[in-house]
């Protein structure tokens, strides 16, 4: 396997308890990003921590969608991902963050076409597009040397190494990534009433069409850079 899509999740957060299990239209939003990132035709590894409560609530979903499935170090999501990539023999990792429930599958192509065009860069990362939709791929090998243990704002560490920018002209202050009660109105809202949900330029054209949807979270970007501690 060259090259899969790592979905990183895990079963606990303590801002929003148990959200990979919450339900739009009777569907996980795990089970809804999975359905996603089909589309893109790689392969795909739900990769969390090894915990109990992970393995009790991850694994199943893993199964009924057929998709792969790697429980490993419970902090240090570095080497939960060179673990993973070994143990599956994957050279490339398209990393989607389990919070990203609209990832689009266009723009993980872009990135895995950007890796497997240009061999010098060990790490492709996506620019201007809006919180939740941006990808982050890497080489695996790279993670074997990064002395880094934890499971927040580690993408930084990743990105010291050569690093190509894939930009995209979408710079707008949406938010659609999965932490507080108001995002999943937003999400939820995007995927039952945006047709062309799949595209990042339909969500787009969607949310200007519709300002008091997107008004709704737009308040918790200031909290999370506040977290994150970089842009």
């Amino acid at each position: 396997m060259n090259t899969a899509i790592f979905l990183t999740t895990r079963y606990s957060s303590t801002r929003l308890p148990g959200k990979s299990l919450l339900k739009i239209n009777s569907q996980t939003v795990t089970d809804i990003l999975i359905g996603r990132l089909k589309k893109t035709g790689l392969p795909i590894i739900i990769c969390c921590p090894d915990t109990i409560d992970d393995v009790l609530h991850m694994q199943p979903i893993a199964e009924r969608n057929a998709v792969g499935f790697y429980a490993g170090e419970p902090t240090n999501i570095i080497k939960r991902h060179y673990d993973c990539a070994i143990e599956n023999n994957v050279n490339t990792i398209i990393n989607v963050d389990g919070d990203d429930i609209l990832a689009c599958p266009e723009v993980i192509n872009a990135v895995n076409y950007e890796l497997s065009s240009h061999q010098r860069a060990n790490v492709v990362k996506t620019v201007g597009l809006p919180l939740g939709l941006n990808i982050l791929g890497y080489r695996a090998k790279i993670l074997k040397d990064i002395d880094y243990n934890s499971d927040t704002n580690w993408g930084a560490q990743i990105k010291n190494t050569y690093t190509s920018m894939l930009r995209f002209d979408y710079n707008t202050p949406y938010r659609l990534t999965l932490d507080y009660e108001n995002d999943l109105s937003v999400i939820e809202d995007v995927l039952t009433n945006c047709k062309r949900n799949i595209l990042v330029g339909g969500i787009c054209n969607y949310l200007r069409k519709h300002t008091h949807i997107a008004q709704l979270n737009i308040g918790r970007n200031k909290e999370y850079w506040e977290r994150i501690g970089t842009a």
